[in-house]
């Protein structure tokens, strides 16, 4: 286990025109060369993209567009990538951080624990609570944006390792 990570966050914005499905395809194009970019320039062990990548458009994870372009890119660039999407899974929808491996497979998924309200004005569900993922660096805890407002949360990840 390495005693170093090098972690590149990502700051991206969505377009803001178009129906949620038309924009996926663009939000696709932009993360392959911002991957692409970020891993030549700093060569991360991990690589943080922003809460809902493709704004309101669900998708399933692992079998998702978006999770399986970012699979590549996590294989291609030989790191772990975060997927931040709105899953759909048995009729609910879920606002998630899923994480892959350097390999491109789902290490864990973390769905948001305490969605705030316009979510689930769209039907977005709660999470189960904390989650740590195992990685080769060692666990890694998952929190999405109003989340980290919560010091319980914390503590959850804390005492998880």
């Amino acid at each position: 286990m390495s005693s170093y990570l090098n972690i590149a966050c990502i700051s991206y914005s969505p377009p803001g025109e178009g129906s949620d499905e038309e924009v996926v395809p663009r939000v696709h194009k932009d993360l392959k060369e911002l991957v692409g970019r970020c891993a030549q320039a700093t060569r991360p062990d991990l690589i943080v993209l922003p809460e809902m990548i493709c704004r309101n458009f669900s998708e399933p994870v692992p079998s998702g567009p978006t999770t399986r372009l970012l699979a590549g890119l996590a294989r291609k660039h030989n790191c772990l990538i975060t997927v931040p999407v709105r899953q759909r899974e048995k009729g609910k929808i879920y606002n998630v951080l899923a994480l892959l491996d350097r390999r491109g497979k789902v290490a864990g998924i973390y769905r948001k624990y305490i969605p705030v309200f316009p979510e689930f004005d769209r039907g977005t569900c709660s999470g189960e609570g904390p989650v740590t993922i195992p990685t080769e660096y060692g666990p890694v805890g998952m929190a999405i944006c109003f989340d980290l407002n919560f010091i319980e949360l914390r503590d959850e990840l804390r005492e998880k390792g």
